[in-house]
């Protein structure tokens, strides 16, 4: 396992989901690893940053709470390659950074889009299996965002503009109720300790990558928030939460929808919802506009463990 803070921190325009600072408020300084794949002169042709963790004296290596992907993550050639040796390339890469991976009990990663070839892993025994995040992939329109939205939708953010006001907050406390409460109403677990959340909003609001968003009725009540964090062409809904009881004011569609627009107007390429499985959440960001864009969900378990299954 390479130590973080190694020189694949000085590679250009690197992804914040693969940035230190990132990792190291996402999982705990120390809590994550980094494979890392070299050519022939020692020069980075692929790194594979993920959180470590042991759970009942197992080592788990995964894709860190709160993040849409993490890697494996290629560094295109100087140089374009011909088709066939560029694949040849690929394969190279991405089985030496399956090689330097440490052992684990368990390994279950969200890629990136940019993996589109699977084959390397299938081949190494690894399970694949293809999930989806829609994205609106053109935010240069305001106008065709607003028309590309369910009526439903547009009826809820016009009756929530009456109704609530919105603002850029580092109230973590607020946020963390709201979480707490929108998660326990679908039975499910948070996934990740409080301190994980006051690390990265810490971290988004130090780099200017993202923010926190929080939606208020006229009493002063919170209805809903929103974590966004943004590389340098797409913006990622990264959690948006909302109190069950007061749902209906629709504080989730304005603040879903103020953020697509913000980032239209700040001049951002792309919008990704981050989407979720889950059947209700899938529904409500599927009224957005958005194309569903596939990416690998890999998975690892050595053949002596699959028998405790």
């Amino acid at each position: 396992m390479q130590q973080p803070h190694a020189d694949w921190q000085s590679l250009s325009k690197l992804p914040l989901f693969l940035q230190a600072a990132y990792l190291d408020a996402v999982c705990g300084y120390g809590g994550w690893g980094v494979s890392i794949a070299r050519d022939g002169e020692g020069r980075i042709r692929g790194i594979w940053p993920y959180q470590l963790r042991t759970r009942l004296g197992w080592r788990i290596l995964s894709t860190p709470p709160l993040t849409p992907w993490s890697g494996p993550w290629l560094i295109e050639p100087d140089q374009p390659l011909r088709a066939t040796r560029l694949i040849d390339w690929q394969w190279r890469t991405y089985n030496e950074l399956i090689k330097e991976l440490p052992p684990a009990a368990f390994v279950s990663v969200k890629c990136p889009r940019q993996l589109s070839n699977g084959m390397p892993f299938q081949r190494a025994g690894w399970q694949q299996r293809v999930r989806y995040s829609y994205v609106l992939a053109d935010l240069s329109d305001a106008d065709q965002l607003w028309q590309g939205l369910r009526a439903e939708v547009r009826n809820k953010v016009r009756k929530a503009e009456n109704l609530l006001n919105w603002e850029t907050s580092t109230d973590v406390d607020t946020y963390w109720q709201l979480v707490m409460a929108s998660f326990r109403h679908r039975k499910a677990s948070i996934g990740f300790e409080r301190s994980v959340l006051e690390r990265l909003v810490k971290m988004l609001y130090h780099s200017n990558q993202g923010k926190l968003v929080l939606a208020f009725d006229q009493q002063g009540h919170p209805h809903a928030g929103q974590l966004i964090c943004w590389d340098k062409h797409t913006v990622y809904n990264q959690l948006l939460v909302s109190d069950p009881m007061l749902r209906q004011s629709g504080a989730a569609s304005l603040l879903l929808w103020q953020s697509i627009l913000q980032s239209s107007r700040e001049g951002f390429r792309s919008f990704d919802f981050a989407g979720s499985h889950l059947p209700g959440v899938e529904e409500f960001l599927r009224a957005y506009g958005g194309s569903p864009e596939p990416y690998y969900w890999l998975t690892r378990t050595p053949r002596w463990m699959r028998a405790f299954r």
